[in-house]
């Protein structure tokens, strides 16, 4: 599990839901999502909206965001890294960059399931 904060709660995840091609968190059913991605960004910085929340909620499920499966991957380099460099000359700080950038990415992810 991650050292960083994530971006948003256990709790707030269970209210995010993908409506309209949009992905929305604790919004009525009634409301009308604006169509304009800066309309919408406007809305989430004028209510306050932390950066890294907003983060989070914008790249959830999107083909250019990241997945579990990014942070798995990124955790078995890191220890291939740490452990079997295979004669090659290597960073020596590549292991600690590649479980900081697993950190940071598992951050803006909804909470494991398992």
């Amino acid at each position: 599990m991650s050292t960083i904060e994530p971006a948003l709660t256990a709790e707030e995840w269970a209210k995010v839901e993908v409506r309209d091609g949009q992905t929305v968190m604790g919004v009525p059913d009634d409301y009308e999502l604006p169509e304009e991605v800066n309309e919408a960004f406007e809305i989430l910085v004028a209510h306050g909206v932390e950066a890294r929340r907003i983060a989070a909620l914008c790249l959830h499920e999107q083909p250019f965001g990241f997945t579990r499966e990014d942070v798995t991957t990124l955790r078995q380099a890191e220890v291939v890294e740490f452990f079997d460099a295979g004669g090659i000359d290597i960073d020596p700080d590549a292991a600690l960059t590649l479980k900081s950038l697993a950190d940071r990415i598992e951050a803006l992810l909804p909470p494991d399931d398992d």
